[in-house]
C-alpha cells in the first residue's frame, strides 16, 4: 500500500507542476472486483485532488466492476468523467487547455467483455429498445471493439465538432 500513497502523491503533483490538461486512466483501478477500503480512499483522494488541477478521465478495465466504479458517476465534478458503459463510447470528453481552449475529443471506451457487450453494442431499431439475441453481435473482442468505434465515427462524421479544429 505505501507504494501507491507514493505514486498516487507523485502523479498528483506532476499534474499540479506541469499543468497537464488531462489524466487517462484506462482501467484496471482495482486489481479485483470488490477491492479493499483503503484502496477505495486513497482513489477518493487522489481523484478529488487531481480534479483541482485537471480533467480526469477514467474507463473500467477488465479487473473493475463496471457498476462499482461507475457509481456515482452522474455525481462527479465537470473534471471527472467516468466511463463504464460501452454505449456511450460515441460521446467524446472535450479537453480544454487552461486558457479554455478546446485542446482534444477524448472518445473514452471501457473494457468490452465479450458475454455483456455483446448484447450491449448490438443493433437497435430505436435507442430504447432491446435487440433481439439473432442480432447479438458475435462474441469476440474484435467484433466489440468495431462497434464501439463505429459509435466513434457516427459521432465524429455527424456530431457537433465535425470539423472542429482541435
Amino acid at each position: 500500500m505505501p507504494a501507491f500513497v507514493l505514486w498516487c502523491q507523485h502523479v498528483i503533483r506532476l499534474v499540479r507542476e506541469r499543468g497537464i490538461d488531462a489524466v487517462l486512466i484506462s482501467g484496471d483501478v482495482y486489481d479485483r472486483g470488490v477491492p479493499s477500503t483503503q484502496v477505495v480512499e486513497l482513489f477518493n483522494r487522489t481523484l478529488t485532488e487531481l480534479s483541482e488541477f485537471t480533467t480526469v478521465i477514467l474507463t473500467a478495465g477488465n479487473h473493475d466492476s463496471p457498476l462499482r466504479l461507475g457509481f456515482g458517476a452522474g455525481l462527479m465534478k465537470d473534471s471527472i468523467h467516468i466511463r463504464t458503459e460501452a454505449r456511450r463510447a460515441g460521446e467524446p470528453v472535450e479537453v480544454r487547455s487552461r486558457s479554455g481552449k478546446l485542446g482534444a475529443l477524448v472518445y473514452p471506451i471501457p473494457y468490452l467483455d465479450p458475454d455483456i457487450e455483446r448484447r450491449n453494442l448490438a443493433p437497435r431499431e430505436s435507442e430504447g429498445e432491446d435487440p433481439q439475441p439473432e442480432d447479438y453481435l458475435d462474441r469476440n473482442h474484435e467484433a466489440l471493439l468495431r462497434a464501439a468505434l463505429d459509435l466513434v465515427a457516427e459521432n465524429i462524421e455527424g456530431g457537433e465538432h465535425a470539423g472542429a479544429e482541435v
